[in-house]
């Protein structure tokens, strides 16, 4: 009887087995597919059902505009004129727009049209925008990003002062006008490209700037552009650069070394002074450069200085204060030299010149050129 229980029992599980495997699974990888596939829809469809319009219209200038719930403000077909804050539709919005675009048609923008919008953080300038007045974008203090169209010409006064979320900005080759301390305060602004002269006081005092780099339309840096921006480590000077004016890089203390055009004419007073950082200064041969009163006075790092030969003038207490100074050689092309161009480097060791006594009769100098240092000079140096 036991035996005949347990052979019932077999059977059972045997059926009960062979039922289960003869039911048709779920095909997993169909339906993680259709997930997929629905997950993704629903991401394409997002955008659009987050995005719909809250209010449009047009502003003083014949621009139209549409502002989306997503906090995107467009404005197409005619000039920005008004401060948007003056409109009423608009005002209520103000402190909700993250986006901004500026597209085709769009040639000006007024003075402050949009400061103080404190959401902004991103904004497209179309090619067609040519002009950006004062104040225009100052007081955003969120905005991190701006991409400028190719057709941008002039910037006016203090156009993004007080962006201190500002990261970086290249200006394209139409620019030709940019206002004074348009960046005024841009504490977060560290690299830019430009391809217009700049005006005096445009990035003084920036103490985050790390890198500049000036295109081939750029001839010259205004007094003061560059001043005591304490983070500058790299400037890359364009080809065609005729004149730094005075104090134009003082005190940028990060600057490391520097390369001068064959272009360059004119290195203004103390237009390097207090870079105690630089080491390396390379002048390209083949030009005509004045050097400035105490142009590279201060210098601390410096150690050896070979002028290139097309260094004409070498102004008063050019390099005074240079204190790691060990070595120099002067260009047989020199015909001025000012007034203690050596004051306070009691560490030289070597002073050269590259012609001979009777061409360093020649030049024309005061009798403390060298104040008091009292090496003999080594003519005819083949450094």
């Amino acid at each position: 009887m036991k035996k005949l229980i347990c052979i019932l029992c077999a059977i059972a599980v045997l059926l009960s087995l062979t039922a289960c495997g003869g039911k048709k699974q779920p095909d997993m990888s169909m339906m993680n597919q259709q997930e997929s596939s629905g997950g993704s829809q629903a991401a394409d469809a997002a955008p659009e059902s987050s995005r719909s319009v809250i209010r449009e219209g047009e502003v003083s200038g014949g621009a139209s505009y549409v502002l989306y719930s997503n906090g995107e403000l467009v404005f197409t077909g005619g000039d920005v004129k008004e401060n948007l804050k003056n409109l009423d539709v608009v005002s209520s919005y103000v402190g909700s727009v993250t986006s901004l675009k500026l597209e085709d048609g769009v040639s000006e923008l007024g003075d402050g049209v949009f400061s103080d919008f404190t959401a902004l953080t991103r904004v497209v300038v179309g090619d067609s925008v040519t002009v950006i007045g004062r104040n225009a974008f100052s007081g955003c203090a969120a905005l991190r990003e701006v991409l400028l169209g190719a057709g941008v010409r002039s910037i006016g006064n203090r156009a993004f002062a007080g962006c201190t979320s500002l990261a970086g900005m290249d200006f394209g080759p139409s620019l030709t006008d940019l206002g004074t301390d348009v960046f005024d305060g841009c504490t977060g602004l560290a690299s830019f490209t430009v391809d217009c002269d700049l005006p005096s006081h445009s990035f003084e005092n920036l103490a985050g700037l790390k890198d500049v780099s000036f295109g081939e339309h750029v001839t010259r840096v205004s007094s003061y552009a560059f001043t005591n921006c304490t983070s500058l480590r790299y400037i890359t000077l364009g080809p065609n650069m005729t004149q730094i004016d005075d104090y134009a890089f003082k005190g940028c203390t990060a600057l490391t070394s520097i390369r001068i055009p064959a272009s360059m004419q004119l290195l203004g007073d103390e237009s390097f002074a207090g870079c105690t950082s630089l080491s390396t200064i390379e002048i390209e041969e083949g030009g005509s450069l004045e050097l400035g009163y105490r142009a590279f006075s201060d210098c601390t790092a410096l150690k050896t200085l070979s002028l290139a030969e097309g260094v004409t003038k070498i102004g008063e207490r050019c390099f005074a204060g240079c204190t790691g100074l060990e070595k120099i050689i002067l260009p047989k092309s020199l015909t001025e030299l000012g007034y203690g161009i050596l004051e306070g480097d009691e560490h030289l060791r070597v002073l050269g010149y590259r012609g001979s006594s009777t061409d360093f009769s020649k030049v024309k100098k005061n009798d403390k050129w060298r104040y008091s240092i009292e090496l003999n000079m080594e003519y005819n140096s083949k450094q």
